[in-house]
């Protein structure tokens, strides 16, 4: 018997489409994601209201040893000078890795282990990422479009955002005169 397959990505629209309520879409606005960034002083209501980034996922089962699949979308633009970027997480079950498929767009994954030591991959069209156990891990928009990136990775591993919400990354990017600044905290 040959079927069809339950969910594809469209290349028209950029999306990830199955059947209804297959896909679990989340926004999150400059406005939901502010305590991430360095300086949020004067910021306009326009800006406030800007897509930071969106997510949508793909959680065909829940059983240990299942996966997720999502598409990340992190949007162009800065916070006084700080690009847009995601929460960053460690996983809830820290020896969960993952991948990453960088689809559009320019940008960085940025890596911390437990002892806050960092390093960043650069991100661009058609770039895989490894992302091992126990690694927190965020992604950043470092250029004009659209960053699209597709993740793989077991469907218990959760999140821990709390961590780098209290903690943060130990470096910041920014962009300082249409040049990439790296700043350590």
């Amino acid at each position: 018997m040959i079927i069809n397959p339950k969910m594809t990505y469209s290349l028209i629209n950029g999306s990830l489409v199955g059947p209804e309520g297959s896909v679990v879409k989340g926004v999150k606005s400059l406005k939901d994601t502010l305590r991430i960034y360095a300086n949020t002083q004067g910021l306009s209501e326009d800006l406030l209201s800007a897509i930071n980034y969106r997510t949508e996922v793909y959680t065909p089962e829940t059983t240990e040893g299942s996966l997720q699949f999502a598409t990340s979308y992190v949007y162009p633009g800065t916070v006084n000078g700080e690009y847009f970027m995601t929460k960053g997480h460690f996983h809830e079950i820290s020896n969960r890795s993952e991948f990453y498929l960088c689809l559009s767009g320019e940008g960085l994954l940025v890596f911390m282990d437990r002892q806050r030591n960092w390093w960043a991959e650069r991100m661009h069209k058609e770039s895989l990422h490894y992302i091992p156990g126990h690694i927190a891990h965020r992604m950043i928009n470092t250029g004009n479009d659209v960053l699209t990136v597709q993740a793989c990775w077991n469907s218990d591993a959760g999140h821990d955002y709390g961590t780098i919400e209290n903690d943060g990354f130990p470096v910041r990017f920014f962009d300082r005169n249409g040049k990439l600044s790296i700043e350590e905290v």
